[in-house]
């Protein structure tokens, strides 16, 4: 679930090293599954710095686990916003945006993920399943992603 990490605006290195202290004990429940601890602590995590788009990814994937869907949107969303490079932000917004059926705008982040991180491991199987969006809707290009929150 973390990757690396994405900088975001750092406005005070303290808090970001408490945010990311918070952060791991988040990942050490989501890998127990304790979904309600770990949505808690990533919760903490961006309180206590507000510029930590890995904490905002993170908190997307646990509320994607919990089917808060609308609220995953906005923490990847927010994420994405704060690095507009972080690739698994758009791969985490594709996901939760297909399982919503909404999969134009899950084709447009998924696109946006794959041109961020062309190399990954499942990168044909995503940009087929694109291009399979983009007959079955007759779309010659994808729309633009709107992160509007």
């Amino acid at each position: 679930m973390a990757d690396p990490q994405p900088q975001g605006t750092l406005a005070d290195p303290q808090a970001r090293a408490a945010a990311e202290a918070i952060l791991h004990k988040g990942l050490d429940h989501y890998d127990r599954q304790e979904f309600d601890q770990a949505l808690a602590c990533y919760q903490q995590a961006v309180a206590t710095d507000p510029t930590f788009a890995l904490g905002y990814n993170n908190l997307g994937m646990v509320l994607i686990d919990l089917e808060l869907y609308a609220e995953a949107i906005q923490a990847l969303c927010y994420a994405i916003q704060l690095v507009p490079e972080y690739g698994e932000a758009y791969n985490n917004l594709g996901f939760v945006l297909r399982r919503l059926q909404r999969n134009v705008e899950a084709a447009s982040s998924y696109a946006i993920f794959l041109s961020l991180e062309p190399d990954v491991e499942e990168g044909q199987r995503i940009q087929g399943w694109v291009q399979q969006v983009m007959q079955e809707t007759g779309l010659a290009t994808l729309p633009e992603l709107n992160l509007a929150l």
